[in-house]
């Protein structure tokens, strides 16, 4: 029998503890290395803030209207296409070209009827292009939109304007 190292305060007896246990040194408490995961931390996100690409939000047609006075009101020329928008209604709007009228939607809610207003639009805007034989590249088409004419007009005048084959389009103030 193998007598052990162990002692007992108060206690005079013999403990045994076998030679196995004696060489067993205690477990370690196993902890990750911190240091190497909060460097790829840092890395993962250095790289994310320099590789992301900010974009503007789709839809949005960044421009800024002329102040009241600037503009071509003077120097309108034969070859330029005036669209007005003007209100009809609380939320319709009325395109007119050259003040001849083109369409109206009195209901935005009605969108089948906006798409034919629309269409009309671009329809008037191919007839012009064809009547006056228009360069698309040099043909300026303005937008006049009156203050309360609602944005999403605007821009349906705009994307017709395009569709038409325009390449230079300007608003101005209605």
């Amino acid at each position: 029998m193998a007598r052990s190292l162990r002692t007992v305060a108060g206690d005079e007896t013999i403990h045994y503890m076998s030679p196995r246990k004696m060489r067993v040194k205690p477990k370690p408490k196993i902890q990750p290395p911190l240091t190497p995961m909060i460097d790829i931390v840092f890395q993962l996100l250095l790289f994310f803030l320099l590789a992301t690409e900010f974009r503007q939000d789709e839809g949005v047609i960044v421009a800024t209207l002329p102040e009241k006075g600037e503009g071509r009101d003077e120097a309108v020329k034969t070859k330029d296409i005036i669209v007005s928008l003007r209100p009809v209604g609380m939320r319709g709007v009325a395109y007119f070209i050259s003040d001849e009228n083109v369409s109206s939607v009195s209901d935005p809610n009605s969108r089948p009827e906006h798409r034919g207003a629309a269409a009309e639009l671009l329809k008037r805007l191919e007839e012009r292009r064809d009547q006056y034989k228009l360069d698309v590249k040099d043909s300026l088409v303005i937008i006049k939109p009156a203050v309360d004419v609602r944005w999403q007009y605007i821009v349906e005048a705009f994307n017709q304007a395009v569709r038409a084959k325009f390449e230079k389009i300007a608003f101005a103030p209605g």
